[in-house]
Parts: structure tokens; sequence; C-alpha cells
């Protein structure tokens, strides 16, 4: 069957809510469209890792002298792209103003597993041998993208992926006795090291379209969740080189016949949030869009190929 390909530019295209959401108006209606793919994809690997969506981070504390449980919080002043180094010399100073009894220093540290790699390590020290405190880790947060194992958890019947505030989270620390508390030591201090390498930019970026409108995915809470993701883009480049992905194999999305002059594109980070227009450059994305032409007779196997994506796309 015949394709149109159509390329787009973010630079051209206008969104109405500030967020990577595009709106598509083709100039030339793509009449009787039986399904569309991505065909090529590209972009700056120059996407914030900080975001409007993850300026705060948290954490929380244990006094002992009063036995009492604190959340914790603090912000970064701007979404923008931030080294580890510029990272964790921010949340060094943001932690510290915002307590006075516990001391934060955080500093990278040599991998012991990994050569030529490091992780992150807090070092604390409080006043009373007694106090705790703990990092809230949860999809998403800065703590994770230094590199830290998450140790708390979103409701899955009511999120998907993204972020959430410290009141959504479940399984909250109400004891000081949880296993989760980390010490803290008087006169040295305690080294916290991160489990994993951090990360300073995307794992991944999801292509959205009010296109892909038959999409679901398992997550690893075992729930299968609707999605409006066109195709998911693995960030192999490296900082400010671009990125630049062909799939090897198409990912069709059925469009039954319709006729299509109006869409949105968007572009989320691997988490499922949408950026911001300004957190990221402009990107290109090639569609391909299958139609059926009346003047075209179809062979047997092309038949065939119709009829099973008509029932598996």
């Amino acid at each position: 069957m015949p394709y149109t390909y159509v390329r787009f530019s973010s630079k051209n295209l206008d969104t109405t809510t500030g967020k990577s959401v595009y709106n598509v108006n083709l100039p030339t209606t793509i009449t009787n469209a039986r399904s569309v793919h991505v065909k090529s994809f590209s972009m700056p690997n120059t996407a914030y890792n900080v975001t409007s969506d993850n300026l705060k981070f948290y954490w929380r504390q244990y006094d002992a002298t009063s036995n009492t449980i604190n959340n914790m919080e603090a912000s970064f002043t701007q979404a923008k792209y931030y080294t580890i180094g510029e990272l964790i010399s921010d949340m060094t100073t943001l932690m510290n103003t915002s307590n006075p009894f516990f001391t934060f220093t955080m500093t990278q540290v040599p991998s012991t597993t990994t050569t030529d790699t490091y992780h992150i390590n807090v070092n604390v020290v409080s006043s009373d041998n007694n106090d705790k405190w703990c990092p809230v880790v949860t999809i998403g947060s800065i703590w994770e993208q230094l590199g830290f194992l998450q140790n708390f958890q979103l409701e899955p019947t009511t999120h998907h992926r993204g972020r959430a505030s410290l009141t959504e989270i479940i399984n909250p620390i109400t004891s000081s006795t949880d296993e989760r508390w980390l010490n803290t030591d008087v006169s040295l201090g305690v080294d916290h090291v991160a489990q994993f390498p951090p990360k300073d930019s995307h794992e991944s970026y999801h292509i959205t379209s009010s296109l892909a409108n038959n999409v679901y995915e398992a997550d690893g809470d075992g729930v299968t969740r609707h999605t409006n993701y066109l195709l998911t883009i693995p960030n192999t480049a490296n900082r400010y080189q671009w990125l630049q992905y062909v799939p090897t194999e198409p990912v069709f999305h059925d469009l039954r016949g319709d006729n299509v002059n109006q869409f949105t594109l968007g572009i989320a980070d691997e988490h499922g949030d949408l950026l911001d227009r300004n957190e990221h450059q402009t990107f290109s994305v090639v569609l391909a869009f299958e139609y059926d032409d009346p003047h075209m007779t179809l062979t047997e196997n092309q038949r065939r190929s119709l009829h099973w994506r008509s029932r598996h796309c």
C-alpha cells in the first residue's frame, strides 16, 4: 500500500499549554489513512534534567531528642540542565539551609565495582548519634537521578509513571525503627553511597500523539495502563550530541481508514512527564502514513498484511 511521508519540526508548530504538546494542521488531508509509524526522530541531547516537575526534592529526618519525624523539602531556583557537580553542590546548600541540626555534604566518589565511573556520597553529621535521616526516592526524583535506590512508592492505582508530591507517597516512614532510616554520627559523620552511577541525561523519550489512541503499557507493578506513545526513543547520545533514531522495526498504529488533517505531537521524558516547551531544543519527526489508494489493486500478500494490521495494530 502507498505511503505519504511528512516531516515535522517542533520549531514550526504551536502549543497552547506551554507543555510540549504541539498542534499539527496538515495543508492536505490524508484520506483513507490505514496506519502511521515513526520513520525517524532527531533532537540535540540537551533537555533539562531538572524540570518544572521535579524542582522540589524531599527527605525525612528523625529527631531523637523529641522523638519526632520531620518531613523536609527544598527546591531548586530554576529548571535547567545541571551538571552532576552543580546538582550536588546546590542540593548540599539547600539541605543545610533548611535544617540547622544536620550537616550534609555531597561528593562524588570513585565506584568500587566499575572502572571510570563514580557514585554520589552523602556525608551526614548530627548533634545526636541517635538522629536519623532518609532521602525520599521516588520515580523521577532528583535522588533517583543521582543513583539512589527507590525507597518510597507511588499509589499504583492512581499514578502511571510520573512524579508525586509527598502527600501522594504510600508506605511512609512512621516508626523510628524503620529499616529505611540512615544513621548519623556526632563526630565523623556517616557516608551513604548511592547504589547506581548518576544520570545527567534522560534515559529515553516518548513521542506522544493523539494518533496513538490504542496503546497500552504494562508497568512493573503489574498494572496495564493506556498511553499515547507513538514511539519510545532510547537515548544513546552523549550530552550535547545529536540523538538521531531510526527504528529497526516500525511500530504501526491503526488509523482504521480515517481522514487525517489535525492531530498533536509531543515529547515526554522516560517517566511519561511532558517536557515544557523551553526544556528541550527543536526536535524533528518523520511520520509515514499508510493509506488506501482506490486506483491501486492490492496483491494477495498486501491484503493479508492489511488484515493482520487491522487485528493487531
